[in-house]
């Protein structure tokens, strides 16, 4: 009987320390939820006076707590699909402002994503003749024109700054100038107008011969028996004219 109360006496007082550890974790949560208007006030603080003459364009969203951090997404009030994130951890401050919102990461990702969507229901009942056929935005934002970025912010995409990226295989470079004509043409087909093309050529006979080519649109259209003369003589001052980018790769 004496055994049986005592082990009933720990077994209570097991319960209760249960239920007190139970309700300090729960205090403590509630606690950290309480400090969201101060850290959001400080955040404000930190936002005003770093970026004053953007914080007009900001529009606050709700701040989140994730573990011991809080995470508060700021939007561009013309376009929610540029935004940048500030976060509050040990009473510091960091964001993303610079490679999101500045030079627009954030916009390019969610065009990039548009873009290729568009592209897949376009050629859904084609079959595309490369192994890779992509479509990306890689113009940062604070480099464009005051024009093209208020064109951007108000969700007109379809401009001619974006990368064609194709993946293709050849076995000798005097094909060169055929696949360059063929890409211009599928390109046109499919009514894209790129700023440039990043293309990967796989040499099919030896692996230490293929390239990667970035080119502009306009040189090919104007220039290809030079350009193609060019790559194949890997003349570095030509390539540098024509703003052409080879890397042999392997």
């Amino acid at each position: 009987m004496e055994k049986q109360s005592k082990l009933t006496l720990y077994m209570g007082m097991f319960y209760m320390l249960v239920i007190l550890l139970l309700g300090l974790i729960i205090i403590t949560e509630k606690k950290k939820d309480f400090l969201i208007p101060k850290i959001k006030k400080n955040i404000t603080s930190y936002l005003e006076e770093k970026y004053q003459d953007e914080i007009k364009n900001f529009k606050y969203n709700k701040i989140i707590r994730k573990n011991n951090s809080y995470l508060l997404k700021i939007e561009n009030t013309s376009n929610k699909h540029l935004y940048f994130t500030v976060t509050y951890k040990n009473k510091k401050i960091t964001d993303t402002y610079k490679k999101d919102y500045l030079e627009g990461n954030t916009l390019n990702t969610y065009i990039t994503n548009i873009m290729n969507n568009k592209l897949k229901e376009v050629t859904t009942n084609k079959k595309i003749p490369y192994k890779s056929y992509t479509i990306s935005y890689n113009t940062k934002l604070n480099n464009c024109t005051s024009s093209v970025r208020e064109k951007l912010l108000n969700k007109i995409y379809d401009l001619p700054i974006y990368t064609i990226n194709i993946e293709e295989s050849y076995q000798h470079i005097n094909e060169l100038k055929v696949i360059l004509t063929n890409i211009i043409s599928y390109t046109t087909s499919l009514n894209l107008k790129p700023k440039n093309y990043n293309i990967t050529l796989n040499n099919a006979q030896n692996i230490t011969k293929s390239m990667n080519l970035i080119i502009d649109n306009d040189i090919i259209l104007t220039s290809i028996d030079e350009v193609v003369q060019t790559i194949i003589s890997n003349n570095q001052e030509l390539l540098q004219r024509y703003n052409i980018k080879l890397k042999y790769l392997n």
